[in-house]
């Protein structure tokens, strides 16, 4: 893993989606710093300049503890997830609660499936044969409500990055990270998210009513942090701060 720091105060662990890399939260970094907060955001393995460490298929268990690892002398953090991040973040608070004040997951998913068209599409924004419009249509695809526009994310796709979370993901069953552990959740997604559709954050905040809380947020799909960036901070600034 590699991370920078982003403000000072109360530390924020920020963990990006599939095969994407930090550079995702440069506003929310930037809201959360403002606020008072530290974030330490989070470029992994496979991702430009960060060495792929594993010498077998790892496991959510391998990714958690490389994040553990970066924040195991500190007092607890509160980690944000975005995607496959949430997955992380949610291993990590399984694994080492005592780690993990609180956990944001964004367009979190794991139980409900996307469709067919948006998967299809997901997978070809990695594909480096595509041209640039055939790319951008899958990152809109996949990624983007009606009427958003996808070129923020245009650029920033790292398959290695994607091949060892897909690994990671097929390896870990869902039972060892759907819980998140004991920690105190914030689920937030889009209303017209295509892969990680609403169901997941609804069914999340059914199972564990005492310690979650849910915000859905309309014209977003699952990139949420580039398509809604303001309502996205506030959701977290507010879970932060009661969570503190």
């Amino acid at each position: 893993m590699r991370a920078r720091t982003v403000g000072d105060g109360q530390p924020v662990v920020l963990i990006p989606s599939l095969g994407r890399g930090g550079a995702d939260f440069d506003l929310l970094s930037g809201a959360l710093a403002a606020r008072g907060y530290r974030s330490l955001v989070l470029d992994p393995p496979g991702v430009e300049g960060v060495a792929p460490v594993f010498g077998s298929p790892p496991t959510l268990h391998d990714l958690a503890r490389l994040v553990g690892d970066l924040v195991s002398n500190g007092p607890p953090v509160h980690v944000v997830g975005h995607a496959f991040g949430g997955r992380v973040g949610r291993c990590l608070a399984a694994d080492a609660p005592d780690l993990v004040r609180s956990l944001v997951i964004l367009g979190g998913g794991g139980r409900v499936p996307g469709d067919a068209e948006a998967r299809r599409a997901l997978a070809r924004c990695f594909d480096e044969t595509l041209s640039p419009a055939e790319h951008l249509r899958a990152v809109a695809t996949a990624f983007f409500a009606p009427g958003n526009d996808p070129s923020p994310w245009a650029q920033g796709w790292w398959p290695d990055a994607a091949r060892i979370e897909r690994q990671a993901t097929e390896a870990t069953p869902l039972e060892d990270w759907w819980s998140a552990g004991r920690t105190r959740v914030l689920v937030v997604v889009g209303e017209q998210d295509r892969i990680a559709p609403v169901a997941n954050g609804r069914a999340f905040v059914a199972e564990y009513p005492e310690r979650s809380s849910l915000v859905v947020i309309e014209g977003a799909g699952h990139a949420l942090l580039p398509e809604r960036p303001d309502e996205v901070a506030s959701a977290v600034l507010t879970h932060l701060d009661a969570s503190s």
